[in-house]
C-alpha cells in the first residue's frame, strides 16, 4: 500500500515538473517566434526583388550596390523558405540594358524623391514582366488561390509618414468593390500582417483593416482575413487570379507586376511631395486616379477614429 502510495505521489511530482517544464518552453518559444530575425522574421520581399531586377538591366556599378544593399539581411534570414527563395536570386548575371534611370531602392516608384518623373518607367516594367513572372514560375511552388487576393499594408506604415506609404480612402475602396463585384466575385482573401516590420506600441492597424473590411461586406462581398509568413503572404499574391493592392506596396507591387494587367489593381501609386499629392498617371494595369489621405492632413494616426473620419470624406 505505501509502495502504490509512492509511486502515485512520485508520478504526481513528476507531471508538475513536467508541466512547469512545457510552460517554460512555450513561453521561451512564443517569444522568440516574435522577434524578428526568428522564424516569424520580416524580410523586406518586395524592396529585394525590385532593386534586384533592376540592377540586371542597369549598370554594373548598381549591380554591385544592390547586392550590397542588402547582402547582411539575406545572409542573415533563416526562414527555410524563404532562404530558399533567395538562393534562386543570381545577382552576378546581367540582362540586356533598358533606358530606366532610378535611384536603386525606388525603381517600382514613377517619381524620384525629388518629385520628377522617372522616363521610361512604364516601358521598363513592361519590358521586364514576362521574366518576372517566368522567375516566380520557377522558384515559388503553385497554390490553387480561387479567390482575388486584397493585400493591406499596415505595420510600419503609414505611421512613419514615409510619402510613399499612406492610408487609401473609402472611394477608392469602394471602387475596388464595385471593379470585384463588376466580374462577379463575391468573396476575398483580405491578406494583411501587421507584425511585419511592426513599430512599438499599439499600432491600431485592427481598426484600419476592420473599416477597409466594412466596405467590402457592405458592397456584398465575403472577407476572409488571412496573415501568414512573408514567403507565404507572397506566393499568396504571386497565385492569386486577382491581386489588389489596396495601399501601396512594393511587396504587393512585385506581385502583381508579373500577372496580367488586367488581372492587378492598385490603389494610385504617386508621392507626397511638398505638401502635394504628385498622382501616377503612367500605369497598364487598372488603377484608381484619387489621391490617398495625405500625412499632413492625417493629424497624426494616434486617434483611429479621427483618421477614419477623414477616410470617409
Amino acid at each position: 500500500m505505501h509502495a502504490k502510495q509512492y509511486q502515485r505521489a512520485t508520478l504526481k511530482h513528476l507531471y508538475k515538473r513536467i508541466g512547469i517544464y512545457s510552460l517554460i518552453v512555450v513561453t521561451i518559444t512564443t517569444i522568440f517566434l516574435n522577434v524578428p530575425g526568428y522564424k516569424n522574421e520580416v524580410s523586406p520581399l518586395g524592396s529585394v526583388l525590385s532593386v534586384y531586377f533592376y540592377s540586371k538591366h542597369s549598370t554594373a556599378e548598381n549591380a554591385a550596390m544592390g547586392y550590397m544593399t542588402y547582402e547582411n539581411h539575406l545572409k542573415a534570414i533563416t526562414d527555410p523558405d524563404l532562404k530558399k527563395f533567395y538562393k534562386h536570386l543570381a545577382w552576378e548575371e546581367k540582362g540586356i540594358s533598358i533606358d530606366f534611370a532610378s535611384s536603386i531602392d525606388n525603381s517600382w516608384q514613377l517619381y524620384t524623391p525629388e518629385g520628377t518623373i522617372k522616363p521610361n518607367y512604364l516601358q521598363y516594367w513592361q519590358s521586364i514582366r514576362s521574366e518576372i513572372r517566368e522567375f516566380y514560375q520557377a522558384n515559388i511552388a503553385p497554390i490553387t488561390i480561387y479567390d482575388p487576393v486584397v493585400h493591406f499594408r499596415c505595420s510600419d506604415a503609414p505611421f512613419v509618414t514615409h510619402p510613399q506609404y499612406h492610408l487609401t480612402k473609402a472611394a477608392t475602396v469602394q471602387w475596388m468593390a464595385a471593379e470585384l463585384k463588376a466580374r462577379g466575385y463575391n468573396k476575398i482573401t483580405f491578406l494583411t500582417c501587421h507584425k511585419h516590420r511592426r513599430m512599438k506600441g499599439k499600432n491600431r492597424c485592427a481598426d484600419f483593416a476592420a473599416f477597409y473590411e466594412k466596405i467590402f461586406t457592405t458592397a456584398g462581398i465575403k472577407v476572409v482575413k488571412q496573415c501568414h509568413s512573408v514567403y507565404k503572404d507572397f506566393a499568396i499574391m504571386v497565385n492569386a487570379p486577382l491581386l489588389v493592392s489596396l495601399n501601396a506596396s512594393s511587396f504587393a507591387f512585385m506581385a502583381g507586376i508579373a500577372k496580367d494587367p488586367h488581372n492587378y489593381i492598385s490603389c494610385n501609386l504617386g508621392r507626397e511631395h511638398g505638401g502635394e499629392y504628385l498622382l501616377q498617371n503612367s500605369a497598364d494595369w487598372i488603377m484608381d486616379t484619387r489621391a490617398p489621405l495625405l500625412h499632413k492632413d492625417a493629424g497624426g494616426y494616434k486617434d483611429s477614429r479621427v483618421v477614419i473620419a477623414k477616410l470617409q470624406n
